[in-house]
């Protein structure tokens, strides 16, 4: 069997791009109208929240760590996977259409919601969905 290693090409640029991944009812899995564009766990932008905790543990000869700190670092990475978001015409937060996609906003987000980081982390990191057409 013939295979050639350029028909992966484009696993890397999607996931610096991002794909959409439409969010999901965490018990009916229909659409709630929250549509995400998420970069692989491969990315520049995931790799460069990986390398600076790396740096950061590093350079404080950090030998332990805490539960805490692996919750804080792992919802960080996923928070760096969201590149953007939008709401359907009629979704809602709190009453209101969504705010902008900032940092702060998706960390906030995941934090009132998990099952949607769960989500995510779940599209980011299988490749298979970045090698889509």
């Amino acid at each position: 069997m013939s295979f050639d290693l350029a028909s992966l090409d484009a696993l890397k640029s999607n996931q610096d791009d991002g794909l959409e991944l439409k969010i999901k009812h965490p018990v009916s899995g229909e659409p709630i109208g929250l549509t995400l564009r998420v970069a692989g766990y491969e990315s520049d932008a995931v790799k460069k929240v990986q390398r600076r905790q790396a740096n950061e543990r590093l350079r404080k000869r950090i030998t332990k760590i805490t539960a805490e700190e692996i919750e804080r670092n792992a919802r960080e990475v996923v928070v760096a996977s969201v590149l953007s978001w939008k709401g359907d015409e009629d979704f809602r937060l709190d009453g209101q259409p969504l705010p902008e996609c900032t940092k702060e906003a998706v960390d906030g987000l995941l934090r009132r919601f998990p099952f949607i980081g769960s989500q995510i982390d779940d599209f980011a990191s299988d490749q298979s969905n970045f090698l889509q057409s």
